[in-house]
């Protein structure tokens, strides 16, 4: 078998034998020791093997998730909407086995990452309506 690795690897065997993979080296081996290599990151390496192109970014600016802004009233209407459909809905698969809605739904539901804690206000806020 003809393996290559794109980053160093070291393939132990049960007997003990160890054999090293360098970066970007393709290198002949049992099957045996491709399959671990393989099982590993590697890749098997064949006349049509195209080597990974890895992007380079320059300038990065600093990028927050759109997390929704609670201020200081707490959070947003559409998450208190959200919880509001949530629990009029009644799904089972929607909430966890404490019963609070599960955050991915809510994430799903208002189109954007919302915190634990804006989801916990918003959940009472929705049950005392």
């Amino acid at each position: 078998m003809h393996i290559i690795s794109e980053i160093e690897l070291r393939v132990a065997t049960k007997t003990g034998h160890i054999v090293r993979f360098y970066e970007g080296q393709s290198k002949h081996c049992s099957d045996e020791i491709g399959l671990l290599a393989l099982q590993l990151g590697a890749t098997q390496y064949t006349d049509s093997y195209v080597p990974p192109v890895v992007a380079v970014v320059e300038d990065v600016e600093e990028c927050t998730p759109p997390f929704l802004d609670c201020g200081t009233e707490g959070p947003s209407d559409l998450i208190r909407e959200v919880m509001i459909q949530l629990i009029k809905k009644g799904s089972p698969q929607d909430f966890k086995k404490d019963g609070t809605p599960k955050g991915n739904v809510v994430n799903k539901m208002t189109g954007r990452m919302t915190t634990l804690e804006e989801r916990d206000i918003a959940w009472e806020q929705a049950l005392n309506s």
